[in-house]
């Protein structure tokens, strides 16, 4: 084996290892690229469940709010009849003394 052998045997693996070395770090760097995506899309996808969950809530408490508020009219209007009517005893009754 003559110098030039060495030279060329070393020179071979140095470009070989650095081949590998760049071949390493592009995989692992589309790796981690692939990981945090399927990360981040599984984040949006557990975001718009909550929403959804949210969203259902409020349409809930919006139609209970609104039973809510039907409810509250009538009873609303029926102490208004009920003060109508005790008004109008109260003027028959005082009638009625004089």
């Amino acid at each position: 084996m003559t110098a030039n052998d060495t030279i060329s045997i070393a020179l071979l693996l140095s470009v070989a290892s650095l081949v590998c070395t760049l071949i390493s770090t592009y995989g692992g760097q589309t790796k981690r690229k692939k990981e945090e995506m399927e990360a981040e899309i599984s984040r949006r996808a557990d975001l718009k469940e909550e929403f959804v969950k949210v969203n259902f809530k409020l349409d809930e408490f919006c139609r209970r709010l609104d039973e809510a508020m039907k409810r509250f009219d009538k009873t609303d209007q029926r102490l208004e009849d009920h003060e109508r009517r005790i008004s109008d005893l109260e003027k028959e009754l005082n009638h009625e003394r004089n």
